[in-house]
Protein backbone atom coordinates (compact mmCIF):
# COMPACT_ATOMS: atom_id res chain seq x y z
CA UNK A 1 0.00 0.00 0.00
CA UNK A 2 1.20 3.54 -0.88
CA UNK A 3 0.81 6.64 1.30
CA UNK A 4 -0.52 9.52 -0.82
CA UNK A 5 -1.35 13.18 0.44
CA UNK A 6 -4.76 14.49 -1.06
CA UNK A 7 -5.09 18.43 -1.03
CA UNK A 8 -7.76 20.58 -1.62
CA UNK A 9 -6.69 24.07 -1.11
CA UNK A 10 -3.78 25.47 1.04
CA UNK A 11 -6.27 25.82 4.55
CA UNK A 12 -5.46 24.34 7.68
CA UNK A 13 -7.01 21.05 7.23
CA UNK A 14 -7.16 20.89 3.55
CA UNK A 15 -4.92 17.85 3.35
CA UNK A 16 -5.11 14.32 4.56
CA UNK A 17 -2.84 11.44 4.12
CA UNK A 18 -4.32 7.85 2.74
CA UNK A 19 -3.11 4.54 2.06
CA UNK A 20 -3.75 3.61 -1.66
CA UNK A 21 -3.80 0.15 -3.42
CA UNK A 22 -3.30 -0.38 -7.18
CA UNK A 23 -6.78 -1.28 -7.58
CA UNK A 24 -8.42 1.27 -5.42
CA UNK A 25 -10.69 3.84 -8.27
CA UNK A 26 -11.11 7.75 -7.68
CA UNK A 27 -15.01 6.66 -7.03
CA UNK A 28 -13.30 4.34 -3.50
CA UNK A 29 -11.06 6.90 -2.83
CA UNK A 30 -14.03 9.49 -2.94
CA UNK A 31 -16.64 7.54 -0.52
CA UNK A 32 -13.37 6.98 1.65
CA UNK A 33 -13.10 10.92 1.95
CA UNK A 34 -16.65 11.87 2.57
CA UNK A 35 -16.91 9.48 5.26
CA UNK A 36 -13.92 10.63 6.81
CA UNK A 37 -15.48 14.35 6.66
CA UNK A 38 -12.65 15.08 4.22
CA UNK A 39 -15.06 16.24 1.53
CA UNK A 40 -19.19 16.46 1.74
CA UNK A 41 -21.64 15.98 -0.52
CA UNK A 42 -21.70 18.27 -3.85
CA UNK A 43 -23.47 21.74 -2.74
CA UNK A 44 -24.44 24.31 -4.61
CA UNK A 45 -20.85 26.06 -3.66
CA UNK A 46 -18.72 22.92 -3.31
CA UNK A 47 -18.02 20.54 -5.57
CA UNK A 48 -15.20 18.46 -5.50
CA UNK A 49 -13.23 16.99 -8.36
CA UNK A 50 -9.73 15.73 -9.17
CA UNK A 51 -7.30 16.83 -11.24
CA UNK A 52 -5.82 14.87 -13.90
CA UNK A 53 -2.07 15.23 -12.51
CA UNK A 54 -1.08 13.54 -15.74
CA UNK A 55 -2.81 15.84 -18.01
CA UNK A 56 -1.41 15.81 -21.57
CA UNK A 57 -3.27 17.90 -23.62
CA UNK A 58 -3.41 21.72 -22.80
CA UNK A 59 -5.47 22.74 -25.53
CA UNK A 60 -8.36 25.68 -24.86
CA UNK A 61 -10.82 22.86 -24.82
CA UNK A 62 -9.26 20.63 -22.36
CA UNK A 63 -10.50 18.75 -19.57
CA UNK A 64 -8.07 18.86 -16.93
CA UNK A 65 -10.74 18.16 -14.15
CA UNK A 66 -11.94 14.79 -13.96
CA UNK A 67 -16.18 14.06 -14.62
CA UNK A 68 -17.62 12.05 -12.07
CA UNK A 69 -18.86 9.80 -14.23
CA UNK A 70 -15.61 8.37 -15.11
CA UNK A 71 -14.04 8.00 -11.52
CA UNK A 72 -15.51 4.01 -10.87
CA UNK A 73 -13.24 3.29 -13.84
CA UNK A 74 -10.43 5.06 -13.25
CA UNK A 75 -7.34 4.04 -10.86
CA UNK A 76 -6.39 6.58 -8.49
CA UNK A 77 -2.95 6.08 -8.93
CA UNK A 78 -3.15 7.23 -12.73
CA UNK A 79 -4.06 10.60 -12.20
CA UNK A 80 -0.94 11.31 -9.04
CA UNK A 81 1.67 14.11 -9.33
CA UNK A 82 4.81 13.13 -10.01
CA UNK A 83 5.22 13.49 -5.77
CA UNK A 84 2.56 11.19 -5.41
CA UNK A 85 -0.11 14.15 -4.59
CA UNK A 86 -3.92 13.51 -5.32
CA UNK A 87 -5.81 16.92 -5.83
CA UNK A 88 -9.39 17.84 -5.23
CA UNK A 89 -10.23 21.19 -6.34
CA UNK A 90 -13.92 23.04 -5.72
CA UNK A 91 -15.22 23.50 -9.40
CA UNK A 92 -17.83 25.45 -8.01
CA UNK A 93 -15.96 27.95 -5.92
CA UNK A 94 -15.65 31.72 -6.90
CA UNK A 95 -11.90 31.80 -7.35
CA UNK A 96 -10.75 28.61 -10.17
CA UNK A 97 -7.86 26.35 -9.32
CA UNK A 98 -4.89 26.96 -12.50
CA UNK A 99 -3.78 23.80 -13.80
CA UNK A 100 -0.93 24.20 -16.63
CA UNK A 101 2.84 23.09 -17.64
CA UNK A 102 5.36 24.46 -15.72
CA UNK A 103 8.50 25.78 -17.93
CA UNK A 104 11.34 27.94 -18.06
CA UNK A 105 10.36 29.61 -20.86
CA UNK A 106 8.01 31.35 -22.71
CA UNK A 107 7.80 31.38 -26.23
CA UNK A 108 6.15 32.86 -29.19
CA UNK A 109 7.76 32.84 -33.08
CA UNK A 110 11.34 34.15 -32.76
CA UNK A 111 11.18 35.49 -29.27
CA UNK A 112 11.98 33.96 -26.13
CA UNK A 113 11.24 35.26 -22.18
CA UNK A 114 12.21 34.21 -18.70
CA UNK A 115 11.51 36.07 -15.08
CA UNK A 116 14.31 35.34 -12.67
CA UNK A 117 14.77 37.24 -9.22
CA UNK A 118 16.62 40.03 -9.94
CA UNK A 119 20.17 39.27 -9.73
CA UNK A 120 21.78 42.58 -11.22
CA UNK A 121 20.82 45.32 -7.78
CA UNK A 122 21.97 44.63 -4.33
CA UNK A 123 18.85 46.32 -3.08
CA UNK A 124 16.78 44.11 -5.11
CA UNK A 125 18.75 41.16 -3.89
CA UNK A 126 18.06 42.09 0.05
CA UNK A 127 14.30 42.68 -0.68
CA UNK A 128 13.86 39.16 -2.14
CA UNK A 129 16.18 38.05 0.89
CA UNK A 130 13.97 40.59 3.13
CA UNK A 131 10.64 38.81 1.76
CA UNK A 132 11.25 34.84 1.56
CA UNK A 133 11.45 35.07 -2.18
CA UNK A 134 11.72 32.26 -4.42
CA UNK A 135 12.17 31.94 -8.27
CA UNK A 136 8.67 33.15 -10.00
CA UNK A 137 6.76 29.95 -10.91
CA UNK A 138 6.19 29.79 -14.39
CA UNK A 139 3.23 28.36 -16.30
CA UNK A 140 1.76 27.37 -19.96
CA UNK A 141 -1.09 26.51 -21.26
CA UNK A 142 -2.82 27.79 -18.19
CA UNK A 143 -6.40 26.18 -17.97
CA UNK A 144 -9.07 27.19 -14.89
CA UNK A 145 -10.54 23.94 -13.17
CA UNK A 146 -14.47 26.15 -13.36
CA UNK A 147 -16.31 27.62 -15.49
CA UNK A 148 -14.49 30.89 -15.46
CA UNK A 149 -14.16 32.22 -19.35
CA UNK A 150 -10.84 32.22 -20.64
CA UNK A 151 -7.46 30.66 -21.31
CA UNK A 152 -4.43 31.73 -20.13
CA UNK A 153 -1.34 31.25 -22.37
CA UNK A 154 1.35 31.88 -19.84
CA UNK A 155 1.26 32.60 -16.20
CA UNK A 156 3.85 33.26 -13.89
CA UNK A 157 3.42 33.19 -10.01
CA UNK A 158 5.20 35.26 -7.43
CA UNK A 159 5.79 35.91 -3.55
CA UNK A 160 4.36 39.15 -3.43
CA UNK A 161 6.84 42.32 -3.51
CA UNK A 162 9.16 40.27 -5.38
CA UNK A 163 11.79 42.30 -7.06
CA UNK A 164 12.06 40.04 -10.82
CA UNK A 165 14.08 40.99 -14.17
CA UNK A 166 13.07 39.63 -17.80
CA UNK A 167 15.68 37.71 -19.37
CA UNK A 168 14.30 38.56 -23.33
CA UNK A 169 16.17 36.27 -26.09
CA UNK A 170 15.10 37.37 -29.65
CA UNK A 171 16.10 36.98 -33.24
CA UNK A 172 17.38 39.91 -34.80
CA UNK A 173 19.10 41.62 -38.18
CA UNK A 174 21.08 44.06 -37.08
CA UNK A 175 19.69 43.59 -33.75
CA UNK A 176 16.05 44.11 -31.94
CA UNK A 177 13.82 46.51 -30.17
CA UNK A 178 12.56 45.01 -26.85
CA UNK A 179 9.44 46.30 -25.54
CA UNK A 180 7.25 45.77 -22.26
CA UNK A 181 4.25 46.85 -21.23
CA UNK A 182 1.33 46.11 -19.15
CA UNK A 183 -2.13 47.57 -20.55
CA UNK A 184 -3.09 49.89 -17.21
CA UNK A 185 -0.22 52.31 -17.97
CA UNK A 186 1.95 51.19 -21.40
CA UNK A 187 5.38 50.70 -21.57
CA UNK A 188 7.52 50.67 -18.67
CA UNK A 189 10.32 49.11 -20.41
CA UNK A 190 11.69 49.94 -23.99
CA UNK A 191 15.50 49.17 -25.25
CA UNK A 192 17.42 48.66 -28.72
CA UNK A 193 19.85 45.83 -28.34
CA UNK A 194 22.52 45.79 -31.44
CA UNK A 195 24.51 43.51 -33.08
CA UNK A 196 28.14 44.01 -34.22
CA UNK A 197 29.51 42.73 -37.39
CA UNK A 198 29.76 39.22 -37.42
CA UNK A 199 27.62 38.32 -34.57
CA UNK A 200 24.97 35.74 -35.26
CA UNK A 201 21.48 36.75 -35.35
CA UNK A 202 19.84 35.77 -32.08
CA UNK A 203 21.21 37.57 -28.71
CA UNK A 204 19.71 37.78 -24.80
CA UNK A 205 19.56 40.91 -23.16
CA UNK A 206 18.10 41.27 -19.01
CA UNK A 207 15.74 43.80 -18.44
CA UNK A 208 15.96 44.52 -14.41
CA UNK A 209 14.79 48.09 -14.44
CA UNK A 210 12.05 50.61 -15.09
CA UNK A 211 12.51 52.53 -18.40
CA UNK A 212 13.77 56.24 -17.67
CA UNK A 213 13.93 55.58 -13.96
CA UNK A 214 16.16 54.08 -11.32
CA UNK A 215 13.84 51.57 -10.18
CA UNK A 216 13.88 47.78 -10.35
CA UNK A 217 10.23 46.27 -11.43
CA UNK A 218 8.83 44.83 -8.96
CA UNK A 219 5.23 42.64 -8.80
CA UNK A 220 2.78 43.51 -6.39
CA UNK A 221 -0.50 42.50 -5.63
CA UNK A 222 -3.31 44.52 -7.63
CA UNK A 223 -5.23 45.02 -4.36
CA UNK A 224 -2.39 46.66 -2.42
CA UNK A 225 -2.46 48.75 -5.34
CA UNK A 226 -5.53 49.87 -4.69
CA UNK A 227 -6.79 48.64 -7.38
CA UNK A 228 -9.76 47.08 -8.14
CA UNK A 229 -12.27 46.77 -10.45
CA UNK A 230 -12.40 44.02 -12.47
CA UNK A 231 -11.01 45.28 -16.01
CA UNK A 232 -8.28 47.23 -14.55
CA UNK A 233 -7.29 44.18 -12.49
CA UNK A 234 -6.97 42.13 -15.46
CA UNK A 235 -5.13 45.06 -17.81
CA UNK A 236 -3.35 45.81 -14.55
CA UNK A 237 -1.80 41.79 -14.44
CA UNK A 238 -1.48 41.39 -18.41
CA UNK A 239 2.36 42.23 -18.95
CA UNK A 240 3.61 41.96 -23.21
CA UNK A 241 6.87 41.36 -24.06
CA UNK A 242 7.50 42.05 -27.63
CA UNK A 243 10.69 42.29 -29.92
CA UNK A 244 10.68 44.18 -33.76
CA UNK A 245 13.70 43.97 -36.15
CA UNK A 246 16.49 46.55 -35.76
CA UNK A 247 18.01 47.20 -39.37
CA UNK A 248 20.43 49.64 -39.22
CA UNK A 249 22.23 51.81 -36.70
CA UNK A 250 25.29 54.44 -36.70
CA UNK A 251 28.22 53.94 -33.89
CA UNK A 252 31.19 56.25 -33.79
CA UNK A 253 30.13 57.32 -37.36
CA UNK A 254 30.08 54.27 -38.62
CA UNK A 255 26.74 52.37 -39.93
CA UNK A 256 25.79 49.26 -39.28
CA UNK A 257 22.97 47.50 -41.66
CA UNK A 258 21.34 44.37 -41.90
CA UNK A 259 18.00 43.14 -43.80
CA UNK A 260 17.82 39.69 -43.25
CA UNK A 261 14.65 38.28 -42.61
CA UNK A 262 14.23 34.97 -39.59
CA UNK A 263 13.29 31.49 -41.87
CA UNK A 264 9.72 31.69 -43.00
CA UNK A 265 7.89 29.58 -41.11
CA UNK A 266 7.45 25.53 -42.51
CA UNK A 267 11.22 25.83 -42.60
CA UNK A 268 14.04 25.31 -40.37
CA UNK A 269 14.04 28.25 -38.28
CA UNK A 270 14.75 29.50 -35.11
CA UNK A 271 13.80 26.53 -32.82
CA UNK A 272 12.99 26.82 -29.09
CA UNK A 273 15.81 25.47 -28.19
CA UNK A 274 18.21 27.56 -30.30
CA UNK A 275 16.76 30.51 -28.97
CA UNK A 276 17.59 30.06 -25.80
CA UNK A 277 20.77 28.93 -26.63
CA UNK A 278 23.62 29.02 -23.89
CA UNK A 279 20.69 29.64 -20.69
CA UNK A 280 21.55 26.37 -19.60
CA UNK A 281 25.36 27.58 -18.92
CA UNK A 282 24.58 31.34 -18.49
CA UNK A 283 22.10 30.81 -15.83
CA UNK A 284 22.77 27.49 -14.01
CA UNK A 285 21.90 29.04 -10.64
CA UNK A 286 18.64 30.43 -11.81
CA UNK A 287 17.52 26.65 -13.84
CA UNK A 288 18.43 24.90 -9.83
CA UNK A 289 16.62 27.86 -7.74
CA UNK A 290 13.66 27.22 -10.41
CA UNK A 291 13.77 23.48 -10.30
CA UNK A 292 13.15 23.96 -6.55
CA UNK A 293 10.52 26.83 -6.92
CA UNK A 294 8.36 24.86 -9.32
CA UNK A 295 9.10 21.87 -7.62
CA UNK A 296 9.25 19.52 -10.46
CA UNK A 297 10.38 19.60 -13.88
CA UNK A 298 9.79 21.43 -16.71
CA UNK A 299 6.71 20.11 -19.30
CA UNK A 300 5.09 18.40 -15.97
CA UNK A 301 1.37 18.98 -15.20
CA UNK A 302 1.60 21.93 -12.14
CA UNK A 303 -1.73 22.81 -10.13
CA UNK A 304 -2.21 26.15 -8.44
CA UNK A 305 -4.93 26.40 -5.77
CA UNK A 306 -7.45 29.64 -6.44
CA UNK A 307 -7.31 30.18 -2.72
CA UNK A 308 -3.45 30.46 -2.27
CA UNK A 309 -2.85 33.40 -5.34
CA UNK A 310 -4.39 37.03 -6.02
CA UNK A 311 -3.73 39.14 -9.30
CA UNK A 312 -0.23 41.00 -9.67
CA UNK A 313 1.49 43.21 -11.98
CA UNK A 314 4.27 45.15 -12.21
CA UNK A 315 5.30 48.25 -9.95
CA UNK A 316 8.29 50.38 -9.24
CA UNK A 317 10.63 48.58 -6.25
CA UNK A 318 13.57 49.37 -4.69
CA UNK A 319 16.22 51.65 -6.33
CA UNK A 320 18.58 50.45 -9.30
CA UNK A 321 21.89 50.58 -9.62
CA UNK A 322 22.15 47.85 -12.39
CA UNK A 323 24.51 49.61 -15.46
CA UNK A 324 22.77 50.45 -18.86
CA UNK A 325 24.63 49.72 -22.17
CA UNK A 326 27.04 52.53 -23.21
CA UNK A 327 28.01 54.09 -26.30
CA UNK A 328 26.00 56.75 -28.47
CA UNK A 329 24.26 55.20 -30.82
CA UNK A 330 22.34 57.15 -33.68
CA UNK A 331 20.61 56.12 -36.84
CA UNK A 332 18.27 53.58 -35.83
CA UNK A 333 15.99 52.01 -38.18
CA UNK A 334 13.70 49.98 -37.14
CA UNK A 335 10.81 47.67 -38.63
CA UNK A 336 7.15 48.70 -37.82
CA UNK A 337 5.41 46.68 -34.65
CA UNK A 338 3.06 45.18 -37.20
CA UNK A 339 6.27 43.42 -38.09
CA UNK A 340 7.19 42.32 -34.75
CA UNK A 341 8.99 39.04 -33.99
CA UNK A 342 7.26 37.83 -31.57
CA UNK A 343 4.79 38.88 -29.12
CA UNK A 344 4.32 37.03 -25.35
CA UNK A 345 1.76 37.82 -22.74
CA UNK A 346 2.07 37.05 -19.25
CA UNK A 347 -0.79 37.35 -16.74
CA UNK A 348 1.17 37.57 -12.91
CA UNK A 349 -0.26 36.45 -10.10
CA UNK A 350 0.88 36.65 -6.41
CA UNK A 351 0.68 34.08 -3.36
CA UNK A 352 -1.41 35.51 -1.04
CA UNK A 353 1.03 34.50 1.78
CA UNK A 354 4.63 32.80 1.69
CA UNK A 355 2.68 30.44 4.18
CA UNK A 356 0.08 29.41 0.97
CA UNK A 357 3.64 29.73 -1.17
CA UNK A 358 5.29 27.13 0.44
CA UNK A 359 2.13 24.71 0.73
CA UNK A 360 1.88 24.64 -2.97
CA UNK A 361 5.38 23.94 -3.87
CA UNK A 362 5.94 21.67 -0.78
CA UNK A 363 2.44 19.68 -1.29
CA UNK A 364 0.84 20.46 -4.27
CA UNK A 365 3.73 19.75 -6.63
CA UNK A 366 6.27 18.27 -4.88
CA UNK A 367 8.66 16.52 -6.84
CA UNK A 368 8.95 13.02 -7.27
CA UNK A 369 11.01 11.52 -4.52
CA UNK A 370 13.31 10.09 -7.08
CA UNK A 371 14.13 13.46 -8.28
CA UNK A 372 17.47 13.70 -6.53
CA UNK A 373 18.72 9.78 -7.03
Amino acid sequence: MSQVQVHKGTGEHDSVRIGLEPQDTLDGVRRRLEAEGFIGADQPAVKYRFINMRQLDFSADAKVVIDRSLEPQLPAMAVLGQGGQLILSNTAGKRPDLVGVGTDWFFDRFVAVRVSLNAQDASARRRNQEIGAFQPMMLTNVVPTNNTPGFWNNVCVCVENSVVEFEVRSWGAMGFEVQLSDELTGPFWQMWARFGEGDKNRYATMLARHFGADKTIQVSGADSMNIVDGSEVVRFQKITVRTRRVTAYTLGGKKYESHSLPQAPGAPRVSRASVALGAASASAGHDVRRALANARNPGDTTAVPGDAIKPGGITKGPDSDAPLGGGRVDGWEIDDWTQALGEIVIYFFVFKSLEAARKVIDGYNAPSPDAWR
